[in-house]
């Protein structure tokens, strides 16, 4: 090649890089491409292999609600909507659907500030790094754009930014002014930031300052439980849309509803857990014509373009949608994997008392909020059960007493329990001291301390005495403190050591017994007889267990009940028992107190069945029993009921 060649090469390089310069410059000059977000998706979007099973060019046409008139993709498109709601169950391609098209054409064709709020930051940074950055990377419009080389929570591009925010951080949530906000899972997000409100509200401050065509709030999340779910609140304040299918038998359109799937029964089947159910063989019914409907029956007709989103409030700005899980067209949502996490839920809730994948399964599949099915019995349904005894009466069987203290600012409350075998047990006492808590000189606390040399009458045998207390020290921490060292130098033998100083923990995880920690750590040589333990009490799972007893009578092992009261007990005990309802809270449940109620006799109830544990009550063998028997006075003669008969004499 001569040296003119080399020079003419040198310079058709420079004229191309100038043209392709000049062309990159005028582009960005030009007003963007009017676009809407289906037709972006199905122009520009690739799915990357990360974010699903499939992968290559993104076609909304495979989302079949994508083609119903006034989807979801159209209300974030109009003008006239500056909220959306999206109540919601798993598997209806939210995420990468609704929330990755229109972030990524706002981003290359309506480029401006947004912020996505998550409720933990793992959320956030689990979003960017297996669904945002592999859509970027896949898709070359938007990698040639973002720059993903920043801080994880700071994606910067031409003309705006996205920014990544934990609502449980007020200066993350504050600090910014933005017209577009996504809300993730708002039922996780804090209710109550610091005492500045929830994080929904505080999303909304920061819209404060723009006109509704030039903002956009988008919500989207699964319900929790009825009267406490924020996208459920939220979605009663939009025109809460529900999808209308076309039934291929009588052409009618209906909304796709849980109730209408059938799980047939074979008598000759007998599966330890789906019982006489078969699965595989479930189906929906129309509830215009009961034609039937399989599964693939239900995709056909899911991917007619007839279908449509139809209001059933008024639009005021505020659009909201209903998907549940029967609108997937995804194979982990067959008819068949839907009946086997019901029967599975159902089995779990019947059989363990646990209601945990009961709520997963009506939030995350039927999309809709938990209405407290496993809430118990009433006050008025336990009223009957009252037994024929006296308060500060031990009944037969009683061989060993414990009692719970709730700390409140002008009382103490105490309920005094005795137990017997096959976790049976007695209420014998229950009062309110008044007095001032945080003074130990309080009569309160003098009150307190002749409980423990109290005698307590049995109705067979000799009278007992409490054999361990638990005083909940969440309030006026270091009188508790003061009055259980009082206690353990104590002169007299028999009262001395037989109080400890609880704390009830929320925590869903812990077991109702944890072993203590010191909080005088000076006293090491004389730690137990004169130094504080503090008793971290479970109380979810004491709760938990009490909550059990009560709903279930008929269903103990025993065929009897096992926890006590006697009929001349206030009716307000039975209130406070039956005070808390269960709450969802993350991934996580949780008993929380309804509201203008009260539960002291149900925190002490837990203090108190602590108290036993404390003692191994719950471990007791047939050689523990038959000694605290020959120590009431019993001949350790064992009923068919597992209580014991009266000693001769």
């Amino acid at each position: 090649m001569s040296e003119l060649d080399e020079i003419g090469g040198f310079w058709d390089e420079i004229e191309a890089n100038t043209l392709e310069s000049i062309r990159y410059v005028f582009s960005a000059l030009l007003p963007p491409e009017k676009i809407t977000t289906k037709d972006w998706a199905d122009k520009y979007r690739y799915f990357a292999p990360e974010e699903g099973a499939t992968q290559g060019k993104y076609k909304t046409e495979s989302i079949y609600y994508f083609k119903w008139k006034n989807n979801p993709l159209e209300a974030l498109d109009s003008p006239d909507v500056h909220q959306l709601v999206f109540m919601k169950s798993a598997q209806i391609a939210y995420t990468t659907g609704v929330m990755g098209n229109y972030i990524g054409k706002r981003i290359t064709h309506e480029p401006a500030p947004m912020m996505i709020m998550f409720a933990q930051e793992y959320s956030a940074k689990a979003w960017d790094k297996e669904k945002f950055k592999p859509m970027v990377r896949a898709t070359p419009i938007l990698d040639e754009r973002v720059n993903l080389r920043g801080n994880w929570d700071h994606k910067e591009f031409p003309g705006g930014y996205l920014k990544l925010v934990n609502a449980g951080s007020v200066a993350g949530v504050k600090s910014s002014t933005i017209a577009i906000i996504f809300v993730e899972e708002p039922d996780d997000c804090n209710t109550n930031l610091k005492g500045q409100g929830d994080s929904i509200t505080l999303a909304k401050e920061r819209q404060k300052t723009f006109r509704d065509d030039q903002k956009l709030l988008v919500i989207g999340g699964t319900p929790t439980v009825k009267g406490s779910s924020a996208v459920d609140n939220e979605m009663k304040l939009s025109d809460q849309r529900y999808g209308y299918v076309q039934c291929h038998h009588c052409n009618e359109f209906i909304v796709l509803d849980f109730e209408y799937l059938k799980i047939p029964e074979d008598k000759t089947r007998n599966h330890p857990v789906y019982g006489h159910h078969v699965p595989e063989d479930t189906f929906y019914v129309c509830k215009e014509c009961g034609g039937v409907w399989s599964w693939r029956d239900k995709n056909r007709n899911l991917n007619n373009p007839n279908n449509y989103f139809k209001a059933t409030a008024p639009f005021k700005g505020v659009a909201g949608f209903y998907l549940n899980e029967l609108y997937s067209n995804f194979p982990g949502s067959s008819f068949a994997h839907l009946a086997k996490k019901k029967l599975e839920a159902l089995h779990d809730f019947e059989v363990n008392r646990d209601p945990k994948k009961l709520i997963a399964y009506i939030n995350s599949s039927e999309g809709r909020v938990f209405e407290e099915i496993g809430k118990g019995k009433t006050v008025d349904q336990l009223i009957p059960y009252g037994l024929n005894y006296s308060l500060e009466t031990v009944p037969e069987g009683g061989l060993i007493l414990t009692a719970g203290v709730d700390v409140q600012v002008d009382r103490l409350e105490i309920r005094v329990r005795a137990w017997g075998r096959n976790q049976r047990s007695w209420l014998i006492d229950m009062a309110s001291i008044p007095g001032t808590p945080t003074d130990l000189q309080s009569d309160c606390w003098k009150v307190l301390r002749e409980y423990l040399k109290r005698d307590y009458k049995a109705e067979k045998g000799k009278s007992l005495r409490i054999s361990l207390m638990g005083i909940d020290s969440g309030y006026a921490s270091e009188q508790v403190y003061d009055f259980v060292r009082a206690i353990q130098r104590d002169r007299l033998q028999r009262i001395r050591g037989r109080v400890i100083a609880v704390k009830g923990s929320n925590n869903p995880n812990h077991e109702i017994y944890k072993a203590p920690r010191p909080i005088d750590p000076g006293f090491r040589a004389k730690y137990d007889e004169y130094g504080v333990q503090l008793y971290y009490v479970g109380s979810q799972a004491g709760k938990t267990v009490i909550h059990n007893f009560l709903s279930h009578f008929d269903e103990h092992e025993d065929k009897t009940p096992v926890f006590f009261w006697p009929k001349e007990v206030e009716i307000a005990y039975l209130e406070e028992l039956t005070s808390n309802t269960l709450v969802a809270r993350g991934k996580n449940f949780i008993w929380e107190l309804r509201q203008g109620q009260h539960d002291e006799s149900l925190d002490c109830e837990v203090y108190a069945m602590h108290a036993s544990y404390v003692l191994n009550v719950h471990r007791f063998g047939e050689r523990d029993w038959r000694m605290l028997e020959k120590k009431a006075g019993y001949d350790g003669i064992k009923s068919k009921k597992g209580t014991a008969k009266k000693a001769n004499r």
